[in-house]
């Protein structure tokens, strides 16, 4: 049996698999990241994904939820089954001997591989060896794949230290601007007005004995209480008020669309070329990054170089050379799944070419339409 899980911080979504590529069974559950779950709820989010997954004739309940046990899946010895985990933070955070003890409680013996949640989102827009792939949420990264390996990473480095262009990166962004118009020190926006609502905080209007616009002290004082990260939630208002032509909140998106473009030049190398795979809710709802992401990487292809005039030396013609390929095109998805998929079946031996991902793809999409 193969499964694949794309184990990410907000849902976990497992596929099983048949020999041909196509999907038997799609199943969710919480979130599977251990960074953020912790290490043991994370392997009991996937085991419940896998549980859900787990085609009738195998006794898996669709769309299951809560604690799962042997007995409630099948009886006999246990099946031997290739999982491949695409997720973040696997590294130091991972606890694959939880992992395989959870699945042991459902059947299942598991040989389990493991990996990154970036290479994932790669193949769920592209069964090419090679390419990049940008995931923007809460967080931000990129990747180079080559050889269907992951080459190359730059950002996901967190809140504190990158994550430029992200979910966090523009609400961080929305809140500062907004507490700079209330307080007199930046232009007028509304992302002042939006937030308060946001808040609760709309009607505190009145100033305090300093002088200081109540709602602004409240708002200081509940975005203090909250872990930084949770500002990612407000990104969604520079969204909002940038489709009304709010200048502040263009200005926030246009940066967040340069923040991104960099973390993709850090890993573009100009002989690979390749789709752009982007993912997370950010990237997928920021109106023209996929034209800036292919302008930062992008240009006509270079002339051979015997044609290209008054090459001074051989640096000159090496990095002539290395242009030669051309950036693929943007390729929007939802989440990992298809290429958590896409991973097992090569884990599993089988050659993955164009035919068997849109297959692949296709039965993924209609089970996921049966079990929502």
């Amino acid at each position: 049996m193969l499964i694949g899980v794309d184990a990410g911080g907000t849902s976990t979504r497992a596929v099983v698999l048949d020999g041909t590529g196509r999907c038997l069974g799609v199943g969710t559950a919480g979130g599977g990241n251990p960074v953020s779950r912790g290490p043991e709820s994370a392997a009991a989010a996937v085991r419940d994904a896998i549980l859900g997954a787990l085609p009738g004739s195998l006794g898996g309940p669709a769309n299951s939820t809560g604690p799962a046990h042997r007995s409630d899946v099948m009886a006999g010895p246990p099946i031997r089954a290739e999982v491949v985990l695409a997720m973040a933070g696997a590294r130091a955070f991972f606890d694959r001997d939880r992992v395989v003890a959870h699945l042991a409680e459902i059947g299942l013996d598991a040989l389990i591989t493991v990996e990154p949640d970036l290479l994932a989102t790669f193949c769920s827009g592209s069964p090419d060896p090679e390419g990049y792939a940008l995931v923007a949420g809460t967080g931000a990264a990129a990747v180079r794949v080559q050889d269907g390996r992951v080459s190359a990473t730059a950002d996901g480095l967190g809140w504190l230290l990158g994550d430029g262009g992200s979910g966090f990166w523009i609400g961080h962004r929305v809140v500062r601007a907004a507490a700079a118009a209330l307080d007199g020190r930046g232009p007028e926006t509304r992302l002042s007005a939006m937030l308060l609502d946001e808040v609760g905080l709309a009607e505190h209007l009145e100033r305090d004995v300093e002088g200081r616009l109540a709602a602004l002290q409240h708002l200081v004082d509940r975005l203090y209480q909250d872990r930084p990260v949770e500002l990612s939630r407000f990104a969604a208002l520079a969204l909002r008020a940038a489709d009304d032509g709010d200048p502040v909140a263009v200005s926030i998106l246009a940066g967040a669309r340069e923040r991104l473009a960099q973390t993709l030049r850090a890993v573009h190398r100009r002989d690979v070329s390749g789709p752009i795979v982007v993912g997370g809710g950010i990237a997928r709802r920021l109106p023209g990054l996929d034209r800036v992401l292919l302008a930062a990487i992008g240009g006509p292809a270079v002339p051979d170089v015997a044609d290209v005039p008054d090459v001074a030396d051989v640096a000159d013609v090496a990095d002539v050379a290395d242009v030669r390929h051309a950036p693929g095109p943007v390729v929007a998805v939802p989440d990992g799944t298809v290429g958590a998929a896409v991973l097992a079946l090569r884990r599993g031996g089988i050659a993955v070419d164009r035919a068997v991902f849109d297959r692949l793809t296709a039965s993924v999409a209609e089970a996921r339409r049966h079990t929502n």
